[in-house]
């Protein structure tokens, strides 16, 4: 008999926005998220004595829509964004990486985005993920989890994802 194992992975997004506070232009910066990613993994998942779970779990290739804008937002304005987590109760054998999978709709002329468009570890301080400049509305985020085992206790793991907006 299988003893069933529950496991749930659940990510937060977050955003921050670092800036002067006396620049009033640029209190007119804002962002919005969608998406939070959870998900389950029991032990029906192995089908055979001696096997592991799978090597990982992707979400959707937009499971995290993000949109920065500014207002006007005509204005074509540079900004970068980091990643890091925080785990509210995780394990350190698991791992989480994140990746942007489209350059979502530019709708500032002249607008641009580039990098974090291959998966790259999070780690639990700040590290660059991408950047870009101007407004732009949809950008696409996946998440890929790594690590779950038969080693691993069963739990209800989280941790939370911070994506910092960054005006430069």
């Amino acid at each position: 008999m299988i003893k069933r194992i529950q496991l749930s992975i659940n990510l937060v997004l977050f955003f921050l926005l670092l800036s002067n506070p006396e620049d009033a232009y640029a209190q007119q910066i804002s962002n919005t998220y969608t998406g939070d990613w959870s998900i389950t993994v029991t032990s029906d998942q192995i089908l055979d004595a001696g096997e592991d779970y799978p090597a990982s779990y992707t979400s959707a290739l937009d499971q995290s829509l993000i949109t920065i804008k500014k207002k006007p937002s005509s204005d074509l304005f540079p900004w970068r964004v980091d990643v890091r987590y925080d785990n509210v109760n995780w394990n350190d054998l698991l791992e989480i990486w994140i990746k942007r999978t489209s350059d979502g709709v530019l709708q500032t002329q002249g607008a641009y985005i580039t990098g974090g468009n291959v998966f790259q570890l999070v780690y639990n301080s700040d590290n660059y993920f991408f950047e870009g400049a101007g407004t732009i509305k949809n950008i696409s985020i996946q998440y890929q989890l790594s690590g779950i085992s038969v080693l691993l206790p069963a739990d209800n793991y989280s941790c939370s994802i911070y994506l910092t907006l960054i005006e430069l």
